[in-house]
């Protein structure tokens, strides 16, 4: 993904999750998926902020949903002491599932 499509993927992604609603839902996993999806979108286009509200809405419902996992844990690490502990232990949680 380059930065030049990051905002029409964006579009393109929300517009899915608001059909999706209208059409009665998806699965969870699904919806998890998608929402990842636009994460790393934002991601791409530097708002690190609204990719780690969306991975932290994830894993309030999952906390083992590891596509979320794997792309939060290297968004908390810079972030301080506390947060780069909580990083630190999601990434072994990782690791001993594998």
């Amino acid at each position: 993904l380059k930065l030049s499509e990051a905002d029409k993927v964006i579009d393109v992604l929300q517009k899915y999750c608001i059909d999706l609603k209208k059409s009665g839902g998806t699965d969870t996993q699904h919806k998890h998926q998608v929402q990842v999806l636009l994460a790393k979108a934002y991601l791409v286009k530097g708002e690190k902020d609204m990719a780690i509200v969306l991975l932290q809405g994830i894993l309030r419902q999952d906390k083992t949903f590891v596509d979320a996992l794997v792309e939060y844990a290297p968004l908390l690490y810079p972030l301080g002491p506390a947060q780069s502990e909580e990083a630190m232990t999601i990434l072994l949680t990782l690791l001993a599932n594998d």
